[in-house]
């Protein structure tokens, strides 16, 4: 069974880590809202030599443009390629996509975030 283990932040939010390709780790807020598998600052993906593979078109109460690109990361015990929405801000996501098929415990009591293939 492969684990990623997190924790709970001071403001309540579920956070895991993502370990990109080039060993550069990013804390991301688990966001159960957003589809997409990563949302990535650009400041992350300019630093990682990520490749931008076109954008796409959100709506979210207004339309939004945003980059996409294609990053290399270690995940539950496996290297695999995840798509990324490149953001303006300084957030980074983990959504839907990346969750889908796991199981995925927020214990608020023991401030951890857990997430398994079990």
């Amino acid at each position: 069974m492969a684990t990623e283990s997190g924790r709970i932040t001071s403001v309540r939010e579920p956070i895991l880590t993502i370990r990109l390709a080039d060993d550069m780790t990013v804390e991301c807020v688990v966001d159960t809202g957003f589809s997409g598998a990563l949302m990535l600052p650009r400041e992350i993906i300019d630093r990682s030599s990520v490749p931008i593979i076109g954008k796409e078109t959100f709506v979210s109460g207004r339309f939004i443009v945003a980059s996409l690109a294609l990053v290399e990361i270690d995940w539950l015990g496996q290297r695999r390629i995840a798509r990324a929405v490149i953001s303006d801000g300084v957030d980074a996501l983990i959504g839907a996509e990346l969750l889908d098929g796991n199981r995925l415990v927020v214990d608020y009591i023991r401030d951890q975030v857990m997430l398994t293939t079990d």
